[in-house]
């Protein structure tokens, strides 16, 4: 129970927000999807892990979806109040402030709560979409492109403005 330095109270937010990043991701695939409050609490959700496990087999209970969302939408919203730019030397490697803005817009855009995904969507666009240019990808450094390496290195790359958060991932399908 130290103080909450803005250093802190921005990594929190971010680990609120990957908590149920990954989680809505996994409701998603394991879960029917959303359908509106009261059909969701009939469909099988995921387990919420809210802490860590202290023992080799853990075994979880399952919740519904609606209580799956909810829990979801508890984290995300704790982690927009607390999340931060300042950490990051590198900000697409974190859920920074418009990455989460991002996630919000595309949770309620699932959960058909309309008017949160323009809020969210506003807060990473402006209101007026005054950003968006700004975001654009600039495809003219495709024109020197020789391999598909090169394609992936541009499309990915950190430093293109359309990528707001990057995640690295492991892909076995090209050795079959």
């Amino acid at each position: 129970g130290g103080t909450m330095t803005p250093v802190l109270k921005a990594a929190y937010g971010e680990a609120l927000l990957t908590r149920a990043f990954h989680h809505f991701i996994l409701v998603n695939v394991f879960s029917q999807a959303w359908k509106n409050e009261e059909a969701s609490k009939a469909d099988k959700g995921i387990p919420y892990v809210t802490k860590r496990g202290t023992n080799l087999i853990q075994v979880y209970e399952r919740s519904t979806v609606a209580d799956t969302y909810a829990k979801i939408e508890q984290d995300l919203e704790e982690g927009l109040a607390n999340i931060s730019d300042i950490n990051f030397k590198k900000p697409k490697w974190h859920f920074n402030v418009n990455a989460a803005h991002a996630f919000a817009a595309r949770f309620y855009l699932y959960k058909r709560n309309y008017e949160k995904v323009i809020e969210h969507a506003n807060a990473v666009l402006g209101e007026d979409y005054s950003a968006l240019p700004a975001m654009l990808m600039d495809y003219s450094g495709f024109d020197d492109c020789t391999s598909s390496t090169d394609y992936a290195e541009i499309w990915q790359g950190p430093n293109e403005p359309n990528n707001l958060m990057l995640i690295s991932t492991v892909s076995t399908q090209w050795r079959r």
